[in-house]
């Protein structure tokens, strides 16, 4: 994608290439996303396998962010939902994950068994 520098006339070509990379930044309520292609998640309830790939299953997931102190994944009080198009896997509770941005929406991909002492999320009652 071409940079513009000033004095750079802005052409409809070169808007609808802004419109378009504006619009993968976004989630699918609209909302500013950033640059971000991967987050650690932890699931909040069971992701079921797709009924079939076009038709997904989804879940909500707490956010966790890397802590470079404790060198290790926080969660956070941010929840995202996450979309499962595989269909012959399915996650269980707290199972721990990436959800990647594909196509505007948080794909899960999990691969180990949900934590068996899953500490309690920010802001959750004891």
């Amino acid at each position: 994608m071409k940079r513009f520098k000033r004095g750079d006339v802005l052409t409809a070509a070169s808007l609808e290439s802004m419109r378009t990379v504006a619009a993968s930044l976004m989630n699918s309520d609209g909302d500013y996303r950033g640059p971000i292609a991967k987050r650690a998640v932890i699931l909040d309830g069971s992701l079921s396998a797709a009924e079939s790939a076009l038709e997904p299953a989804w879940a909500m997931a707490t956010v966790c962010v890397w802590d470079d102190s404790s060198k290790q994944y926080e969660q956070t009080e941010e929840e995202a939902k996450v979309w499962n198009h595989s269909e012959s896997a399915d996650f269980e509770a707290d199972t721990f994950g990436f959800a990647e941005t594909i196509d505007g929406h948080d794909v899960f991909f999990g691969d180990c068994e949900p934590m068996e002492d899953r500490p309690p999320k920010p802001g959750a009652e004891e």
